[in-house]
Parts: structure tokens; sequence; C-alpha cells
């Protein structure tokens, strides 16, 4: 009886090993989607601020009242 509860304890531990490194690896899969929704979104703010355009040297100009 004890050899059956220590075995039953190991196939816990091992079912919890699996589910982690299933996390792990979908996480993992994940990053560069999210890394590039969130570079989107950063784009996509500061676009609006200013109206799409850049600073360009000698050609942008800044007005003072």
């Amino acid at each position: 009886m004890t050899r059956l509860l220590s075995h039953k304890t190991g196939m816990t531990t091992m079912e919890y090993v699996i589910l982690i490194s299933v996390i792990f690896l979908a996480l993992l899969a994940m990053q560069t989607t999210l890394r590039r929704a969130v570079s989107s979104r950063w784009k996509d703010a500061a676009d609006s601020f200013g109206s799409g355009r850049q600073y360009e040297e000698g050609v942008s100009t800044v007005t003072t009242n």
C-alpha cells in the first residue's frame, strides 16, 4: 500500500511539471506576437502626436508666440 501511495505522489509531481512546461512554452510562443502588438500600440500613439510626421533637421520648425 505504501508503494502505491508513493507511486501516485510521483505521478502528481510529474503532471505538475508537464503542466508548468506547457504553460511556459505557450508563453514563449506568444512572446513575439505580444511584442509586436505592444510595439504597434506605441507607434500608433506616437504617430497621433505628430500626425505621422517625424522631426527632420532643417525642415521642421518651431514657432513661439
